[in-house]
């Protein structure tokens, strides 16, 4: 896993809320390379900050800010954000705790950062001995994660009443939390727009959100 070096972005403004990537909203498969290349207005000064912060994978900042984020992509994107909170690698931290990295749990996957999450009950894979690691992730589906990293490495209690209507049972604590958090602020009009998908823009201002959160710890 790489880390994306000095790349700085134009100073743009920032909206309030991360924007929709669902229905209408959802980027189009027909929209020029170079536009999905860049980050939207809002995300540009957070994602400037994560990259100066090196918390940003590359497998992230290589594929295009407003392209999907893939399952692999955002296993490393958390288990960066672990490190950089913890001040350990997860080598060194799955020694302390007896996981054995070089263990392959899935068919489809031998990558370390996919084996220390699921020793840390952080991922489950889909079944049947897979973890998918190319298919794309879904904004419930980070912030999830978030939250069960925040319990299960940092022993934090996660909590926090979920603001928005249209989450599901199974991601509504851990979007109580990110919101409760200062993690994420919804899209408007009381929605967090839980199944779209999860672009690299959202990846990196969710994690450094997260960071900046977590970095006192």
């Amino acid at each position: 896993m790489r880390i994306a070096g000095d790349i700085r972005l134009p100073d743009w403004s920032l909206d309030i809320a991360e924007a929709p990537t669902s229905s209408t909203a959802q980027t189009s498969a027909a929209t020029p390379a170079p536009t999905r290349n860049m980050p939207s207005d809002w995300a540009v000064d957070e994602i400037n900050e994560a990259l100066a912060n090196g918390i940003v994978p590359t497998s992230v900042t290589d594929s295009g800010w407003q392209n999907p984020t893939s399952r692999l992509a955002a296993a490393e994107a958390i288990t960066l954000l672990i490190e950089k909170t913890s001040g350990k690698t997860i080598e060194q931290i799955a020694a302390e705790r007896g996981w054995d990295l070089t263990t392959n749990h899935f068919a489809d996957t031998n990558n370390q950062s996919v084996t220390f999450l699921k020793y840390a009950g952080i991922t489950t894979g889909i079944g049947n001995n897979r973890y998918d690691p190319s298919s794309n992730y879904t904004r419930a589906q980070i912030v999830t994660m978030i939250g069960r990293t925040a319990e299960a490495i940092f022993n934090m209690e996660v909590k926090g009443a979920n603001p928005f209507i249209d989450v599901p049972d199974w991601a509504a604590p851990y979007v109580g939390y990110a919101a409760a958090n200062g993690i994420t602020q919804g899209i408007g009009a009381d929605r967090f727009d839980s199944d779209g998908t999860l672009q690299n823009q959202h990846t990196a201002v969710f994690i450094y959100r997260t960071y900046s959160a977590w970095k006192d710890l």
